[in-house]
């Protein structure tokens, strides 16, 4: 019986190989002129993304890699138009894994140069790539106009496909991961940390957001979608998510705290910071079971938990959202929705948020108390809130303590804060 399963499994590798589903490895004690086996792997990140093919598997070993020179504005970069990589398919995605129990860390700070863009890995004019249990670091600004960030993501035209799972950026010099132009994108249980844009000409701090996610597209095209859960976004510059021109979105299970900056090095200080929508479908815009904390700016004059931000001077844009059963504590201000800049003549059908079982603990702006929601621009009767620790007390009021529902410390298992930042 144990001949016949291992002349079963024998088959099954050789149909995997017949069909390009090649397995590679890279390690630290490689080389490039080797065949890229288990026992003789690649050396360097850039040779597995270069050699891979659709419904290849390529798994990098553990340990800390430090590539002395960039290819272009990359450590590493996927840009078939380049000749570096290829692109996958639906059913034969092209996957960079870590090696299951080993911690490949991609360290950019010897690469980094004075010129323009250093990046981790830069993903270009492809799609259906998976990238897992990959970590990214240490690529920083040499000058004040030097575009950095962890990994930088846009796909093609029609839009990519991409998938993230257990992906560490930290430590770089702009966003930690920037994602946009793209069909679908999944950050499955990933973490964002100190990433900061310090050299910044007009706004050091301004760019260094945890997750910036941005599918974009025209207005008719309602199918591109966004999927965060069991990610974390904590002390980096700016936002913890920024969350841009996108349509569908599914975020849940997130941690975002002590985003923000410092006093010298700062953003705007949100821990999950959501843009206005063509799609006015609430139900495809959903963002629950999350966390915020202590998000607030460098200089405690703004920031927040969960806000609706206008990036259109267009009035068919709007706050479109489905917000339920999350807890933002201690943040600036706890959530912050308003209508566009051109709020003059908004058409209302295009907004449409409903805000369920949420809990606003504790604001750091105390003399606002729950001083959570801005209208000042207009009648807020866009919005539903159902059951939540706070209410609405008029259409153009800012949120109040609801008295149905009392929070005390007492309601919670730890308040600690001194690991925050």
């Amino acid at each position: 019986m144990n001949r016949i399963i291992a002349i079963v499994v024998l088959l099954f590798c050789g149909l995997l190989q017949s069909f390009g589903q090649n397995v590679y490895y890279v390690s630290t004690t490689g080389n490039d002129s080797n065949p890229g086996t288990i026992s003789q792997p690649w050396a360097t990140w850039q040779k597995g993304f270069d050699e891979a093919e659709a419904g290849d598997t390529v798994y990098f070993r553990g340990g800390t890699y430090r590539p002395a020179s960039k290819t272009g504005t990359a450590v590493a970069t996927i840009n078939p138009t380049t000749g570096h990589g290829n692109s996958g398919t639906y059913s034969s995605p092209i996957c960079f894994f870590n090696y299951p129990g080993e911690v490949p860390i991609l360290d950019g700070q010897d690469a980094a140069s004075a010129d323009y863009g250093n990046i981790g890995i830069v993903i270009q004019d492809a799609t259906y790539i998976k990238l897992r249990g990959l970590t990214v670091i240490n690529n920083q600004m040499r000058n004040t106009t030097d575009n950095c960030g962890g990994i930088s993501v846009a796909g093609p035209s029609e839009g990519g496909n991409f998938y993230f799972e257990n992906v560490t950026v930290a430590y770089n010099g702009g966003a930690g991961l920037w994602c946009r132009g793209y069909d679908t994108v999944y950050v499955i249980n990933c973490d964002s940390h100190h990433n900061c844009d310090s050299l910044d000409l007009t706004s050091p701090g301004g760019d260094g957001d945890g997750f910036a996610l941005s599918s974009r597209g025209a207005a008719a095209d309602t199918f591109k979608l966004t999927v965060i859960t069991g990610s974390r976004s904590w002390a980096n510059s700016d936002d913890g998510f920024d969350i841009g021109s996108t349509k569908q979105i599914q975020m849940s299970n997130t941690w975002s705290w002590g985003n923000g900056g410092t006093e010298s090095c700062y953003g705007d200080g949100v821990g999950i910071k959501l843009s206005y929508s063509d799609l006015a479908i609430s139900s495809k815009r959903r963002i629950y079971n999350c966390i915020t904390a202590f998000n607030l700016s460098g200089e405690m004059d703004q920031g927040g938990g969960i806000a609706e931000v206008n990036l259109y001077d267009e009035v068919d844009k709007g706050p479109v959202a489905e917000v339920f059963i999350n807890l933002l504590y201690v943040d600036y201000w706890g959530y912050a929705s308003s209508l566009s800049w051109s709020w003059e003549a908004y058409p209302t059908k295009f907004y449409k948020v409903v805000a369920s079982n949420n809990i606003i603990y504790d604001p750091y702006d105390a003399l606002g108390g729950f001083d959570a929601v801005n209208y000042s621009q207009g009648d807020p009767s866009y919005v539903t809130l159902n059951t939540n620790s706070f209410y609405m007390p008029g259409i153009y009021g800012t949120l109040e303590t609801n008295p149905s529902f009392t929070v005390t410390d007492a309601d919670f298992i730890s308040l600690d804060t001194a690991q925050l930042r």
